[in-house]
């Protein structure tokens, strides 16, 4: 957890002043807003290349994956806590 928690500060802990370069500054927000779609990536990885129990996670990535956007929509999640989105 602690070299989570270092990655995490290393790559989006920067004081974006005048001096910062605009690169840097572009490529923390490509990685903060994009690499939610290697996930995907990942899954038709496992499924394709990998053996029976790979494939199995990648199953229940999938329906992990498709519970928590079928709850998102229905808003289930945030009803039964009390909270309003």
């Amino acid at each position: 957890m602690e070299q989570i928690e270092a990655l995490n500060r290393a790559l989006f802990l920067i004081n974006a002043g005048p001096g910062t370069v605009a690169w840097r500054i572009d490529s923390v927000v490509l990685i903060a807003n994009d690499s939610i779609y290697l996930i995907p990536l990942l899954l038709l990885v496992l499924w394709l290349w990998g053996d029976e129990r790979k494939r199995n996670l990648a199953l229940r990535g999938c329906l992990v994956a498709i519970l928590g956007v079928g709850m998102n929509q229905t808003k289930i999640g945030f009803e039964s806590r009390g909270c309003s989105s």
